[in-house]
């Protein structure tokens, strides 16, 4: 059913005062709750609610009838509250609205106890409960004390006998075999009107971009190219971008674009796994690469799906502004100083009228013509790399020297593995998934054993303690952080546990001490260090064996200074107690 039609159905369930009861259904995420807020909203706006009260609840985690009837009266509004939502002010005015009895029920608090007298104050309260609009949300997902058959005859009496009308809104298809099989013997008999939501791309980009931000603009016509359609996928998307924005802030309009294209194709590999090409595909996509994989191999049904769906997007390959933003999609934050050092590379190349760059175009020549002569692609494929070394990523330049060593090429091709090594600067994992996960066969020997050099020889120069800090402060890591701190002694954890102060010192122990815990080569390392460093501390005295414990850290084993207790070190005299 279209959102048009899901609309002016919901439209005239407002605005009619008689008493009904309307079932939405439609898959997590499509934006059920979401659409239904906003059309209500807009209806109370308007003053076009047929009864004057609203209730919402989720019956998600609810396990009693009692709760349901509890939750209802607690989140009554007014329809001029509706967009505020329920607070202390609207719980009060509804305990007034019993009147006389909330008054004398306090004289029966000694008789019944506080807990009786309140359940009975409940129940009264639930009395008022007449001629209002009450959506009832996931449930499907409702407690296992609360039946479902149950919910449903509490929907039934609100309608029959209390006048109201009820929404009520589920995903079906989540819902038990046992539940499920309630629900259809009993939807006949409760439901009225029954509604499928089921919005197109479209129809889910309007819903979720009904108020406009700095990037809504630039991201609606591209997740509709993807074909989006989950809601909640689309307002994860606007927020990243929103943030990506702010670090772009200044930035050209050219590269603001390929940013929202990044971090819309990004993002919904992240959030999307079962709809999407993985994040770590789109990583190492590049189109030139999916060539001559084709060339040599037939891939598999499912990397040619990926590869048609990021080529229809007209994605051609990841560069470093790419990985840096794609990166903060999978961490949910960003790395600010990566991605303004690589969208600065980009202005440099924009103001040099390079962004449509020799390269470029010396690719587009291999792709887009048949009649280039053979001679004339190759040499400008090496020409155009050499100008325009300082944009080309690894996989690119991957790409182009096997192109020139398979084609007899070959002294151009070390040439040009050469120049690169000698015009960038490279992190030590610089050519980690990116390249290799293409396989043996389509990484240029030359290419691995320099970066396989530079790898070798690079040094952090990050302090450990800063990267330590900064790791908690973002609840988030690198594989270069985890390698950095892999490599610091006990000792030298030691010394940075003991230079932290206030609160970062619980804050970053604590977090330390669980990341040491994860799966890894170097996790191991990095937590048995951190271990031994908080250890080496803990032996200094009992207090501080007693702050090391409540980290996390085990110290049973290291006898009298952990397990005793503070006064074992002072003398008599001065002990408390």
């Amino acid at each position: 059913m279209t959102t048009a039609l899901v609309k002016a159905e919901i439209a005239r369930f407002l605005q009619s005062p008689l008493p009904e009861v309307l079932c939405i259904k439609g898959h997590w995420g499509v934006g059920k709750t979401f659409a239904w807020r906003q059309f209500l909203t807009e209806a109370a706006a308007k003053g076009s609610l047929g009864l004057s009260h609203y209730a919402y609840v989720s019956l998600f985690g609810l396990s009693s009838l009692d709760a349901l009837r509890k939750a209802i009266v607690e989140n009554s509004v007014s329809s001029g509250q509706i967009a505020d939502g329920p607070s202390l002010k609207t719980y009060e005015n509804i305990v007034l609205a019993t009147g006389a009895f909330a008054g004398k029920l306090e004289r029966f608090f000694g008789i019944l106890g506080k807990a009786d007298a309140g359940d009975a104050l409940i129940r009264a309260l639930f009395l008022t409960v007449k001629q209002r609009i009450i959506c009832i949300d996931d449930l499907e997902r409702a407690g296992s004390g609360l039946e479902l058959r149950d919910a449903l005859g509490l929907v039934s009496m609100l309608k029959e006998e209390r006048q109201c009308k009820v929404v009520l809104l589920l995903n079906d298809q989540q819902m038990l075999d046992k539940n499920k099989a309630d629900f259809d013997r009993l939807l006949e008999k409760v439901v009225d009107i029954s509604l499928v939501f089921e919005p197109t791309s479209e129809e889910a980009v309007d819903i979720a971009f009904q108020q406009k931000s700095a990037t809504s603009g630039f991201l609606r016509p591209k997740i509709i190219q993807l074909g989006i359609t989950n809601i909640r996928i689309i307002k994860k998307i606007e927020r990243l971008a929103n943030r990506l924005h702010d670090i772009l802030i200044g930035q050209r309009t050219e590269i603001i674009e390929q940013a929202m294209t990044t971090i819309t194709l990004g993002s919904w590999s992240v959030l999307a796994p079962d709809d999407a090409p993985p994040s770590s595909y789109v990583k190492r996509y590049n189109r030139d690469m999916e060539a001559m994989r084709a060339q040599r191999e037939k891939p598999e049904e499912q990397q040619k799906q990926w590869s048609q769906i990021i080529e229809s997007f007209g994605y051609r390959y990841s560069d470093d502004l790419d990985l840096a933003i794609i990166d903060g999609a999978e961490r949910g934050y960003f790395d600010e100083e990566a991605v303004k050092a690589a969208a600065n590379e980009i202005a440099v190349a924009l103001t040099n009228n390079k962004t449509d760059n020799a390269f470029t175009r010396a690719w587009d020549m291999y792709h887009g013509s048949l009649t280039a002569d053979d001679d004339e692609v190759l040499d400008s494929l090496f020409k155009s790399a050499l100008e325009c070394l300082h944009l080309i990523s690894p996989l690119n330049l991957n790409g182009t020297v096997m192109m020139l060593r398979n084609n007899g090429r070959t002294e151009m091709a070390n040439q040009l593995v050469e120049a690169y090594m000698k015009a960038r600067t490279f992190g030590r994992n610089a050519l980690n998934e990116e390249l290799r996960g293409w396989g043996q066969k389509l990484v240029d020997p030359k290419l691995e054993s320099a970066f396989q050099s530079l790898e070798s020889e690079f040094k952090d120069q990050r302090d450990p303690l800063e990267v330590m800090k900064k790791m908690t402060d973002q609840n988030g890591w690198s594989p270069e952080d985890i390698d950095l701190l892999a490599k610091q002694s006990p000792e030298q954890f030691e010394q940075m546990f003991e230079a932290l102060q206030g609160r970062d010192l619980p804050r970053v122990a604590k977090f330390l001490v669980g990341l040491g815990g994860h799966e890894g080569e170097n996790y191991r390392a990095m937590g048995l260090a951190i271990e031994g460093g908080l250890k080496r501390i803990a032996a200094k005295s009992p207090l501080k064996a007693q702050r090391v414990a409540s980290y996390g850290i085990d110290l049973s084993a290291m006898g009298d200074v952990a397990t005793s207790s503070p006064n074992d070190k002072v003398p008599k005299s001065r002990q408390v107690g």
